[in-house]
């Protein structure tokens, strides 16, 4: 059931990539598949756990948590590299996101 869900999700949505060290930071993403999410590979560097969050007015807002990603091989860690790409493969059931010990939110 989610599955067929995340293909109507919009196309654009926010990663949530949880640190090794515990800090938490955000960008964005474009869903290309029914679980795969095409984002900046320098977002995922050190990461340990990455959630992707749909967010629209007039459609279903949905978390998915990510099973895995990939980071392009040829990245080179910088600025000018054109090589920051990564993907995100998300798992087939929504998930809950949690920031700073309290749950976030996401209808359904």
């Amino acid at each position: 059931r989610d599955r067929v869900l995340a293909a109507h999700l919009p196309a654009v949505g926010m990663i949530s990539v949880l640190m090794l060290d515990g800090q938490r930071k955000f960008g964005m993403g474009c869903l290309i598949g029914t679980d795969m999410v095409l984002t900046c590979a320098h977002l995922l560097l050190s990461a340990s756990e990455v959630h992707f969050l749909s967010f629209s007015l007039f459609r279903q807002q949905c978390c998915f948590k990510a099973r895995g990603w990939i980071i392009h091989p040829l990245f080179q860690k910088t600025p000018e590299d054109c090589y920051d790409l990564a993907l995100v493969l998300l798992s087939e059931s929504r998930a809950d996101l949690k920031i700073k010990g309290e749950i976030l939110k996401i209808s359904a």
